[in-house]
C-alpha cells in the first residue's frame, strides 16, 4: 500500500496556549485523511527538527487557518514554501 509523508523542516502557526478549549488562539494547521473519520487535532505553536506526518491513504487535505498575525510576521516578510 502507498502511503504519503510530510515532513516539516521548521512549523510555526501563531502560539500554543492549552491543551484544553481554545489552545490555538492564533490559528492551527490541521489534516484529514481520505477515507477516515477526522480525528479534531491541530497543530499550533512552533516546531523545529524532523517533524513528520505519515499516512497510509492516497489524499491528504491540509488546512491552515490564521485568525490572527504577531507584530512580528506582519512586519516581515513570510514566506510558505511546498516541495514535491
Amino acid at each position: 500500500m502507498l502511503g504519503l509523508l510530510l515532513t516539516f523542516d521548521t512549523f510555526t502557526v501563531g502560539q500554543f496556549v492549552s491543551f484544553t478549549e481554545d489552545g490555538c488562539p492564533d490559528g492551527h494547521m490541521s489534516v484529514r485523511e481520505e477515507g477516515r473519520p477526522p480525528t479534531g487535532g491541530q497543530w499550533c505553536g512552533s516546531a523545529w527538527g524532523y517533524t513528520v506526518y505519515y499516512s497510509e491513504t492516497r489524499s491528504l487535505n491540509l488546512t491552515l487557518e490564521l485568525r490572527r498575525l504577531s507584530e512580528q510576521v506582519s512586519s516581515s516578510s513570510t514566506t510558505l514554501l511546498f516541495y514535491p
